[in-house]
């Protein structure tokens, strides 16, 4: 299947050359500092955020999973976070981040899980990094192995600069998953959390949510953004912490209390009947390995 998708087709299929077109067919949300909008195109749904450094353009696929690839906007370049669980997610996101007219100058892999991953391919010829860890569990673990798994270099530093921007890069171990980067845009006001949190969707069980929440609360402590971009549903605030550490411990008792996960499932569904990422509900099994 050829899953490239032409600057001149996507500009052509969505109308957006750059986030004032965006803002111009689908109205906008502006507060003193940002300017958010919002539409549907043809794999996902685009939510855009600009601000006086940059923009950040979040990808929600339209899948059931509800992941998300993130396209983060220098002055200079841009920056790719994640790949989503089919090339085409990340071949739409390729397109719409060549369209800005700026070199991509990095994509960056936050985990190991495969529906971050899966479209790797759609990134041939891109400078892809992630850690030298998370690296190793793409390479040593039980998932298919994306075909061009060889271009991925492992890039261990706290700081770096991409696209005009600086970037601190925080790595966490043993949480939702066995290790994961939190890539903070000081000039942004952004931080890309990942598979961290997940804003008003059904949170994956987890390696270990007991640290999960530790992780949740450095965060809590070491954070000072306005906006947190997340691993599946829409972006949103520092708020949305709080609001992972209430959901995961909750949970946690949900599990302890139910005798497999048909039974917690139901209890989620009923707890929580308005939340997204349906599809998650079908892993609950993790929960009791």
């Amino acid at each position: 299947m050829n899953t490239t998708i032409s600057r001149r087709r996507f500009i052509a299929t969505t109308g957006v050359g750059s986030v004032s077109a965006a803002a111009a067919m689908a109205g906008a949300s502006t507060t003193a500092s940002a300017q958010t909008t919002r539409q549907p195109i043809e794999h996902a749904t685009l939510i855009s955020i600009q601000k006086a450094a940059g923009a950040t353009h979040t990808f929600v696929t339209n899948n059931d999973g509800r992941v998300t690839i993130q396209v983060i906007e220098g002055p200079t370049g841009s920056i790719l976070v994640d790949s989503g669980d089919d090339q085409k997610y990340a071949a739409e996101a390729r397109a719409f981040a060549e369209a800005l007219g700026k070199p991509i100058d990095a994509v960056m892999l936050s985990h190991d899980h495969p529906d971050h991953t899966s479209g790797i391919p759609s990134y041939a010829g891109l400078p892809i990094f992630t850690s030298s860890g998370i690296l190793a569990n793409i390479t040593n673990g039980p998932f298919d192995k994306p075909s061009n798994l060889a271009e991925v270099q492992a890039f261990d530093d706290a700081e770096a600069s991409f696209g005009g921007l600086n970037l601190r890069i925080h790595n966490y171990k043993n949480a939702e998953a066995l290790e994961q980067i939190v890539i903070e845009f000081p000039e942004l006001g952004t931080a890309v959390l990942q598979d961290l949190v997940y804003n008003n969707a059904y949170f994956f069980p987890g390696m270990d949510r007991p640290g999960w929440i530790n992780v949740l609360g450095d965060l809590q402590s070491k954070l000072e953004v306005e906006s947190l971009l997340v691993g599946h549903g829409y972006p949103s605030s520092q708020g949305e912490l709080t609001a992972a550490i209430d959901y995961l411990s909750e949970y946690s008792e949900m599990v302890a209390q139910s005798a497999g996960p048909e039974e917690l499932v139901v209890k989620m569904k009923e707890r929580w009947p308005d939340r997204m990422a349906q599809g998650i509900l079908e892993l609950q099994g993790f929960a009791f390995r």
